[in-house]
């Protein structure tokens, strides 16, 4: 059986704001940008197609890619497990997503990327719901010290 994929949360939140998909790494401090195609295999993805179904759901709205777009699929897919953004998921069916619009003209398939962004890192690691004080955030707790301390 192929393996399938969701979500690295709670460690991983996004949000799609149309254009583009933000995801944030909440143990890293790093957070991501999807373009278009990524976000659209972020949205399989996370919950849980496999990389064929993947493919499959992609040829219905990009011109056959052939084997490229299976390539980029895999390669998109090996840097977010790399990132630790996804992981192989206990599930044995996929989330049902709704189907392609009908009659929709498909557009070129151009191949997934993902931005790394590091600029904020050290303010995301003090996210106000992790390791902070009664003081409050953005004021880190005290080496060693939890939250609940």
């Amino acid at each position: 059986m192929a393996q399938r994929y969701e979500t690295n949360a709670p460690s991983v939140i996004f949000e799609d704001f149309g254009d583009e998909t933000i995801l944030i790494h909440l143990d890293t401090g790093f957070y991501y940008s999807l373009d278009a195609t990524g976000m659209a295999v972020w949205d399989l993805l996370s919950s849980r197609f496999t990389a064929e179904e993947v493919c499959s759901r992609l040829d219905d709205d990009y011109e056959h890619a052939g084997n490229e777009m299976q390539e980029a699929v895999e390669t998109f897919l090996g840097k977010l497990l790399e990132e630790g953004l996804v992981r192989e998921s206990e599930q044995t069916a996929a989330d049902e997503k709704p189907e392609a619009t009908v009659n929709r003209q498909k557009v070129r398939f151009a191949a997934p990327t993902l931005s790394r962004f590091e600029d904020m890192e050290e303010m995301l690691l003090l996210d106000p719901v992790h390791d902070v004080t009664e003081q409050g955030w953005p004021m880190a707790a005290p080496e060693g010290q939890k939250k609940d301390d």
